[in-house]
C-alpha cells in the first residue's frame, strides 16, 4: 500500500491503491536527460562525482542531505587516478556540485 509505505512508491503500489479507489492516474512519458558538453578540465571533477553516488551523508531522521562523505572523496580519487597535482582543483569543483545537489535535494523536502 502506497500511503501505509508512507508515500514511497515501489513502482506499483501507488497504482494498485488508485485501481482499487477506482482512479485513473496520469501518464506521463519520463523526461529526456539532455545532453550536455562538459569541458575537458572539468571531466576528472564529473567522473569522481559520478562515482559518489552512494557516497552521500544523509541525516537519519530528517532526510536532510548533509554533504559528500569526505575520506570515499580521497579514495575515489585515488580510484580515479587523479593526479596529486589536480585533487585540489577536483575537490574545489565537487564542493560546488556538492552545495548545488544539497540545496535543490534539501529544497524539495521541504515542500
Amino acid at each position: 500500500m502506497y500511503w501505509a509505505q508512507g508515500g514511497k512508491d515501489d513502482g506499483k503500489a501507488l497504482a494498485d491503491d488508485a485501481a482499487i479507489l477506482g482512479l485513473i492516474l496520469p501518464v506521463s512519458e519520463p523526461e529526456k536527460d539532455p545532453d550536455f558538453y562538459v569541458l575537458p578540465e572539468n571531466w576528472p571533477t564529473v567522473m569522481v562525482f559520478l562515482a559518489l553516488g552512494t557516497a552521500w551523508r544523509i541525516d537519519g531522521m530528517s532526510g536532510v542531505w548533509k554533504g559528500l562523505d569526505y575520506p570515499s572523496v580521497k579514495t575515489v580519487m585515488w580510484a580515479q587516478g587523479v593526479k596529486k597535482a589536480d585533487r585540489k582543483g577536483v575537490f574545489n569543483g565537487l564542493q560546488i556540485m556538492e552545495r548545488a545537489v544539497i540545496d535543490l535535494i534539501n529544497s524539495k523536502l521541504k515542500k
